[in-house]
């Protein structure tokens, strides 16, 4: 599968791609432009893949929280348009809170 500079898409469920975000340490997820274009691979795989949902793995990711969270806001309606939804999983990142206030 295609990978970009920030995930690796796996196909590890039946309805879901996975996104490895091991790299959001770069330093340029605070970009809007290049949020934008990470935002459009996720659901331009979804939509190829014909896939249901994003799970994106925070295992042993050690990601600015206001940039992993900021890519989540701006994720979330763009996954709502075409009827995908989203789940973190191995979470050691995001607050329990920003989760419950996400519907995550």
């Amino acid at each position: 599968m295609e990978e970009s500079k920030l995930f690796k898409f796996t196909g590890n469920s039946k309805d879901a791609i996975t996104i490895d975000s091991k790299m959001l340490n770069d330093g340029k997820t605070d970009n809007f432009t290049l949020r934008k274009e990470i935002i459009e691979k996720i659901i331009s795989e979804i939509v190829s893949q014909s896939k249901f949902a994003v799970n994106i793995d925070l295992n042993n990711v050690n990601a600015d929280v206001s940039k992993l969270e900021r890519l989540v806001i701006e994720l979330i309606p763009r996954l709502k348009e075409i009827g995908a939804s989203l789940a973190i999983t191995n979470n050691n990142i995001l607050s329990s809170e920003f989760l419950e206030a996400h519907e995550l």
